[in-house]
């Protein structure tokens, strides 16, 4: 059985939902899809929700970086993300009724690309040059 951990799983609290930026690091290895968040509208026990998602890499490029579960809300990355080309994605992720109508105001996601660091180290000068007195203890200058 498959558990979804606390902190991943969107809840409504009043009429607000509260929604930490999800964190994604860059250059993953997958496989893919993986599974991020999973949203639930708080009316899913009493009616079947349907999930669709709009915004930078859902319907508009990158297309389908991110792509949402129709019927169970899980938020899903399809390839592996570049924080040097996008730092970060706003989405907003809609749920309605079977007969399209909406089941909760749409709310924006966002989903902030974590850093690894994959650059080539730069230096300053092309040389450093130091000395080490013989016999010395570390830390000392």
């Amino acid at each position: 059985a498959e558990h979804s951990h606390p902190s991943h799983e969107l809840r409504r609290q009043k009429r607000d939902w509260v929604i930490p930026p999800i964190h994604c690091s860059e250059n993953e290895r997958g496989p893919f899809p993986k599974r991020l968040i999973q949203v639930k509208s708080s009316r899913a026990n009493e009616l079947s929700v349907f999930y669709s998602m709009t915004g930078q890499g859902a319907d508009s490029p990158p297309v389908g970086t991110f792509v949402i579960e129709r019927t169970t809300g899980w938020l899903n990355v399809t390839r592996p993300l570049d924080r040097e080309t996008i730092p970060s994605y706003k989405v907003l992720v809609y749920a309605v009724s079977s007969n399209g109508q909406p089941v909760e105001t749409p709310i924006e996601i966002i989903i902030e690309v974590t850093d690894q660091n994959d650059n080539r180290p730069s230096f300053t000068q092309p040389v450093f040059e130091g000395t080490v007195t013989e016999g010395s203890k570390p830390d000392i200058n």
